[in-house]
């Protein structure tokens, strides 16, 4: 009987320490960004508020930033922003 609750008593204490350390650890970046082509485009990817995923891809060549998220009731990917990027870094707004 003494074995049983010493067994117990260590189960308990260790799912705690590994609720512990679940609630405790930092959490992983969400997004990541691969450069393409010798720098002449970056594509990035983000979750999105929604549900979802988002890619932003940036032609460097040209200046232009694009953002398409993946629309799961078509099972598309649809753009939904196409700006110079220079809007992306403008300190007047």
């Amino acid at each position: 009987m003494k074995a049983e609750k010493t067994a117990i008593r260590i189960l308990v204490a260790t799912a705690v320490l590994l609720i512990a350390a679940i609630v405790m650890l930092p959490k992983p970046a969400t997004g990541q960004a691969v450069s393409l082509k010798q720098g002449d485009y970056v594509v990035a990817t983000h979750k999105v508020s929604s549900g979802g995923d988002a890619i932003y891809i940036v032609d460097t060549r040209i200046g232009v930033i694009g953002l398409f998220v993946h629309d799961a009731q078509s099972r598309s990917v649809q753009l939904k922003a196409l700006r110079p990027l220079a809007d992306a870094f403008d300190a007047d707004r």
